[in-house]
């Protein structure tokens, strides 16, 4: 399911395999500045202009909660609120908001209670074991907080330009920002030192997202192009042109192979990852291999390709790689395969 916003108040549900439109609903803001799905896919958050987040419930099609903010003071202020930030728990328990004129504040999606709010903007990203906060917007500061008591843990000063986006990869080993430069950075999820460089945006960079399985991010620009870009290396491996506007989300979908893009043009695109193969014919798997260590862009043609004949690229990889022997004790690995499940991340990793 696709769910897509315009003004006014007008709600939008699509069907992601037929691109078929299934549903649409008028609410009663006019504007909505996020939308999120939680991560079991049953319920999505709106952030509405009338300084409300809404809970929607997508089975019974209906909100179901309304979580409010006080009303804005600000000098000039127009009556409608633009939320910058805004996002699920892993569990799925909390949504948290974040709007200039409030901070960022905490719900308990189901009891509609609030846990706590601070002085903070920007937009904001869970870590993936649900215990950390990162925000970060036009103050140009990554705060890194205990996400349930909201203490500030500590605050890096960023001198690159506002923060427009924020991502923690799933398997947790990579914190990502985007910004008002075009840059995009890989960073120390722990200490958000930068670790990598990512330069392809002219102008700003507006959104980012990790693929399910860690190994890819997406980005999206003012140029009107959705940039996909290898997690190992930092090297750029594909890129879609095909908005008019700024593009100003781009999110990968569950299965890691599409990626659904938004724009001021008012579209909202489905892309397939698997790179164009038109004018070539079918390449070698003695080719393919040799791209596979080649530079990233190849590689990731190369891996795409091989896909497409699972069972004989299967039996070409077995001649070319050999079997692993470990010199493990059985109870050993008895004991590392029972870890691979334990609820301990520690573990799970070490395993």
């Amino acid at each position: 399911i696709i769910a897509a916003a315009s003004y006014p108040g007008r709600l939008e549900f699509w069907d992601a395999r037929t691109g078929k439109r299934l549903h649409v609903f008028s609410l009663a803001a006019e504007l909505f500045s996020e939308l999120r799905f939680s991560p079991d896919g049953k319920r999505l958050a709106l952030a509405c202009s009338d300084a409300r987040v809404r809970l929607w419930d997508v089975e019974s099609e209906g909100v179901t909660r309304e979580l409010k903010l006080p009303p804005s003071r600000q000098p000039g202020d127009s009556g409608r609120s633009w939320f910058e930030g805004l996002a699920w728990s892993p569990d799925g328990r909390f949504v948290v908001a974040s709007r200039r004129e409030n901070g960022i504040w905490m719900w308990e999606a189901e009891a509609g209670k609030e846990i706590w709010h601070g002085a903070r903007q920007g937009t904001v990203a869970f870590s993936p074991d649900g215990k950390t906060l990162v925000s970060g917007g036009f103050d140009q500061c990554l705060t890194f907080q205990n996400a349930a008591t909201g203490a500030v843990r500590f605050t890096r000063k960023e001198e690159r330009h506002a923060i427009d986006g924020i991502a923690f990869s799933p398997d947790g080993h990579s914190l990502a920002t985007c910004h008002h430069s075009g840059a995009v950075y890989l960073r120390d999820p722990k200490t958000g030192e930068v670790r990598k460089t990512l330069k392809g945006h002219k102008e700003v960079a507006w959104s980012i997202s990790f693929s399910p399985d860690s190994k890819w991010l997406v980005s999206s620009g003012c140029e009107g192009t959705v940039r996909v870009w290898e997690v190992s290396t930092g090297a750029e491996v594909l890129c879609r042109k095909g908005h008019e506007g700024w593009v100003l989300q781009a999110d990968f979908g569950p299965d890691g192979r599409t990626i659904l893009s938004s724009s001021q043009d008012l579209t909202a695109l489905l892309w397939s990852l698997r790179p164009s193969t038109e004018g070539r014919g079918k390449r070698p798997l003695e080719t393919l291999w040799a791209n596979l260590a080649g530079e990233p862009a190849k590689a990731y043609r190369a891996i795409w390709e091989m896909a497409d004949d699972p069972q004989v690229t299967s039996d070409f990889l077995r001649k070319k790689i050999a079997p692993v022997k470990i010199d493990v004790a059985e109870r050993r690995v008895r004991t590392l395969l029972s870890d691979l499940d334990s609820d301990d991340f520690g573990k799970r990793e070490s395993a």
